[in-house]
């Protein structure tokens, strides 16, 4: 559903993901020897960092305030967008400049480097400073998204907000630590192994470190729910009559789990989230604010969206999506290289920002065809009698089941404060989810289009996969050849 306490455009949690591979892809020795050394200028751009976060983040504030309120037009709401964006590039591309600006040779050559993930924190260290800076300045865009909420539900008590040190340590355990504690794993266990390979023949050395990258990869991948789950303050749903539907739904799509769980927020959040690739380590999270603000029917059809993404598999190809964009990066960087004449070191640098855009844009995209084809889940589970089964047969979505689909949504969206018309770049708008679910209904109730679409979608991500490792291991044979 549409996340309700992040006023970026863009994700919060993949800033936080190219932030990491931003900084640890300049840590690399290679590329981290041909940047500045560490001196007065260092210190220049750190500070320079800082402060330009504090005052884009201020205007990005004030912009938003002026979106927020019900005379707002268009270009009140491009300008707080531009700002937006603003804050999110100046988040990435200026760590990046305090990194080659002295900070990457700095930390290569301090001891800690040398223990498996330190160097990695501490090239990270000022990008999580920023995020804090960010958040301090985005707790007025709290408190006026929950004045949104009270002034279109006057009928209801004053809406409950956090303090400031709250709403920073929820943005922290649910934008950064969700990205960073299992992503440190995977580097600090991709680290030990690199401790491991002057100690190996050469002739295996780069098959172990391959295999070493996939076992760590898809280890903390599968398991990463585990950790997640205790980074975010949840407790299990108590036996009760919701709980029951719940799991009658589930058993209806066929769809296994481990726990049904509250996401505790001191009642402020409205919203529900899914994780885990398979059913040992699967999660569905409802808020307490949902719980507790939302009646069940609409409760369910929340939890019905959520269960889209699992039977879809939406997680998995959102995976994939960023295995197959970094391997054929890799292998256009090796072609486009010396065609351009850059060596390694030149490559990796010009090849870091292709990256950040097409996991930024391309993400993006796909993560909205996903949002679009779970609301027809939902929708298209709502419309079913009671005794009937959910499954590939049972396509028509009826008006019924989208007017009540749309009205949860409306309601997320009002309890959340978040104007209908407002784009979130990984949902999409409130209305316009609204109005595609309702033109379904409206033209036969098929959901053929969004699922052909997704269809192809996969093959195409399927295809690119085994196209790039294809070509990456005729490049490492005739590497070797020659």
């Amino acid at each position: 559903m549409q996340p309700s306490q992040r006023p970026q455009r863009c994700d919060m949690q993949v800033i936080v993901l190219i932030g990491i591979a931003i900084a640890w892809s300049m840590g690399d020795p290679s590329l981290a020897s041909h940047l500045f050394a560490p001196g007065w200028w260092t210190l220049l751009a750190l500070g320079g960092y800082l402060l330009g976060v504090g005052l884009i983040g201020r205007a990005h504030v004030v912009l938003m305030a002026r979106a927020f309120v019900p005379s707002a037009d268009r270009d009140d709401r491009r300008r707080a967008a531009v700002a937006a964006l603003a804050e999110n590039l100046w988040l990435l591309g200026g760590s990046a400049v305090v990194l080659a600006a002295g900070e990457a040779k700095w930390v290569l050559g301090a001891r800690p480097a040398d223990w498996p993930l330190a160097g990695t924190l501490l090239m990270l260290a000022p990008f999580i400073v920023a995020l804090l800076l960010m958040w301090m300045n985005h707790y007025r865009l709290h408190l006026l998204m929950k004045m949104q909420a009270a002034s279109v539900r006057r009928d209801l008590p004053a809406p409950v907000t956090w303090t400031r040190g709250q709403f920073i340590a929820f943005n922290v355990r649910t934008h950064l630590l969700m990205i960073l504690v299992p992503v440190s794993a995977i580097i600090f266990a991709n680290d030990l192994l690199a401790m491991a390979y002057p100690h190996l023949p050469e002739s295996i050395a780069e098959e172990v470190r391959a295999v070493g990258v996939i076992a760590s990869v898809g280890g903390v991948f599968l398991l990463a729910p585990l950790m997640i789950v205790r980074i975010w303050r949840t407790s299990p749903l108590e036996d009760c009559a919701l709980l029951g539907g719940l799991a009658e739904m589930c058993r209806r799509l066929h769809l296994r789990y481990r726990r049904i769980l509250v996401w505790r927020s001191n009642g402020v959040l409205v919203n529900a989230g899914v994780m885990g690739l398979i059913a040992p380590v699967r999660y569905i999270l409802l808020s307490d604010g949902l719980l507790e603000q939302m009646p069940p029917e609409q409760i369910k059809a929340v939890f019905a969206h959520e269960a889209g993404h699992v039977i879809y598999h939406h997680i998995f190809y959102s995976g994939l999506f960023m295995v197959v964009t970094a391997l054929w990066l890799g292998l256009g960087e090796q072609v486009a290289g010396p065609v351009l004449g850059l060596t390694g070191w030149q490559g990796e640098l010009a090849a870091l920002p292709v990256l950040v855009a097409a996991w930024w844009l391309g993400f993006g995209w796909l993560s909205r065809r996903f949002e679009r084809q779970s609301d027809v889940v939902a929708a298209r589970l709502i419309s079913l009698p009671a005794d009937q089964h959910g499954g590939d047969a049972d396509l028509t979505i009826t008006s019924q089941g989208a007017v009540a689909f749309a009205q949860s949504l409306e309601s997320v969206a009002r309890l959340n404060g978040i104007p209908p018309r407002r784009f979130n770049w990984r949902h999409g708008s409130i209305a316009a989810r609204i109005e595609y679910i309702l033109s379904l209904a409206a033209s036969g109730g098929s959901s053929e289009r969004i699922d052909r679409l997704v269809r192809r979608v996969k093959l195409g991500l399927w295809s690119a996969l085994l196209a790039g490792l294809l070509l990456a291991t005729v490049a490492t044979i005739l590497g070797n050849r020659s």
